[in-house]
């Protein structure tokens, strides 16, 4: 019988039997204080001992988010349902299989996406029994999103002892690895034997996360799903001078006085604001900034530099993420102009910038192209640095019940995609039952395999075992990706001018390309 009671630093816990009795589950465990009060927009602090035993039987309140509309693709998806939210969210979840606490079995911290604006660890199609049933401790957590966790401030980095601000959410992450590094032995995992994974908007902070200096002994193994690599700007293109700015700016639009005062607005009323603030300044606060504490240097210039973490490497992306955004010829210019200065005038040759109609084809897949792009950069990097080589997968499968789509009625080219962003989940952490789509035979088997992948990677560092199909590592002699569809084979990654020209941009930035 797997662990039902255990003792970590902060106390005791009572667990119960999961949906499979094999197997136990912990959930909603404090490993922070609340960030509530006059902790809001501070580093978090380790959650208080306890006295009694902690019941570990519910989820912990969702961090503050927009709640998603009746008619929208993802809630029907992954959202079906409006969870209580509070910012005191700091709460993660345990599985084990472990029968006790000598059992050393490899850890996984999921990180749930949602552009670190929304989400949480309990979503619809994430849960940790399909790990944890191949032998694996299943680790989830909640994190500070958009306003509470990135927003920076020259009052707030003067008043923190390593002068940073705007990267809470984060922070809160790595307090969640040093929690597993000292309490997972009592679950039956191995603090030495830890991967990382997320997708979105947690594959960025997996990407934050291996390049920070604090979580080095804290991390193994790391999977990136659309989202990290090189060339994408999570951690390239926003300073701590421009999170402070963002800040000053926020508080001048709504007329707010100082910190002070900004810490004794309501947690709900705040997130209304940054909402509104959003509308006129988008994506702004809600990333993480280049802070000179937690990161070093821009991630593209770390990683060329050979200072990023040398670990196991998982990367990959969905074939079509998602649907074309609303066509602008400003915003293309204003892309190349951000992304691409010194090469500007190639970027704009590929986009056809100067035929508007071509160039609005070409950008129709601007996110998928980029995320693949960014991905192959990633794979490329690792395997000119000498290091272990990665990993890399293309999801191509399509996911059934496309004709019954709450978009079926628009056309084609105003819908996610048909192997959408988000779309291989339910595959990796096979959790088919709770959706409405009417998944089939072929469906289960690809789920079958994907979860076999994943979490051998998570075990040992390479996905391969008896029986499924080989997944070579991409290497300067094999540049080729694992394509993960009915039946999972190796390819050629699918590669157009915009992708190559984004996929070789990081090793090329700072020139200029001769005529």
């Amino acid at each position: 019988m797997a662990l039902t009671r255990v003792r970590v630093k902060q106390g005791e816990i009572q667990g119960y039997p999961a949906g499979n009795q094999a197997i136990s589950v912990f959930k909603g465990i404090p490993y922070a204080k609340p960030p509530v009060g006059e902790r809001r927009w501070r580093a978090p602090e380790p959650a208080e001992a306890w006295e009694g035993v902690f019941h570990a039987y519910e989820f912990g309140q969702i961090e503050v988010q927009a709640v998603r509309p009746k008619n929208d693709f993802y809630r029907r998806e992954f959202y079906p349902f409006d969870y209580p939210m509070s910012e005191d969210c700091l709460y993660l979840n345990v599985w084990t299989p472990a029968e006790n606490a000598e059992e050393k079995l490899p850890v996984a911290l999921w990180i749930h996406g949602g552009g670190m604006r929304q989400g949480y660890s309990n979503k619809l199609e994430t849960d940790g029994e399909a790990f944890a049933k191949r032998g694996i401790v299943y680790v989830s957590l909640n994190y500070r999103l958009n306003i509470f966790g990135f927003f920076g401030h020259p009052d707030l980095t003067a008043e923190d002892p390593f002068h940073s601000s705007g990267n809470y959410g984060i922070l809160d992450q790595i307090l969640a690895l040093r929690w597993i590094h000292e309490n997972i032995t009592a679950f039956g995992g191995d603090p030495d034997c830890v991967t990382i994974f997320g997708q979105s908007g947690g594959g960025r902070s997996v990407q934050a996360l291996i390049a920070s200096d604090l979580t080095k002994g804290l991390i193994h193994r790391a999977i990136m799903q659309s989202a990290g690599g090189l060339g994408n700007e999570t951690l390239d293109n926003y300073s701590l001078s421009d999170c402070e700015k963002d800040g000053i700016a926020f508080f001048k639009h709504f007329g707010i006085k100082n910190v002070a005062e900004a810490r004794r607005i309501p947690a709900l009323e705040l997130h209304d604001m940054f909402i509104e603030y959003s509308k006129l300044h988008f994506g702004r606060p809600s990333r993480p900034c280049v802070d000179g504490y937690l990161w070093k240097k821009d991630f593209t210039s770390l990683c060329l530099d050979g200072d990023y973490q040398d670990l196991d490497y998982m990367i990959g992306t969905t074939r079509d993420e998602d649907g074309p955004a609303p066509f602008d010829l400003a915003m293309v210019l204003e892309e190349g102009q951000r992304l691409y200065p010194d090469q500007l005038d190639e970027f704009l040759k590929i986009v056809a910038y100067e035929d508007p109609k071509e160039c609005e084809k070409i950008m129709a897949r601007n996110r998928p192209d980029s995320l693949l792009a960014a991905a192959l950069s990633w794979s490329e990097m690792t395997a000119r640095s000498g290091k272990k080589p990665s990993y890399q997968y293309l999801f191509t499968h399509v996911v059934p019940g496309e004709e019954d789509s709450l978009f079926a009625p628009l056309p084609q080219d105003k819908r996610p995609g048909k192997c959408f962003h988000s779309s291989e989940h339910m595959y990796i952490q096979q959790t088919f039952l709770r959706s409405w789509r009417p998944f089939t035979g072929e469906d289960f088997d690809l789920s079958n395999k994907m979860c076999a992948y994943w979490t051998n990677f998570v075990k040992y560092g390479n996905p391969n075992e008896p029986g499924l199909p080989v997944w070579e590592p991409y290497t300067l002699e094999n540049r080729r990706v694992m394509e993960l569809s009915t039946d999972p084979h190796m390819i050629e990654p699918p590669v157009n001018d915009i992708v190559a020209f984004r996929r070789d941009y990081p090793f090329t930035r700072g020139t200029k390309k001769e005529e």
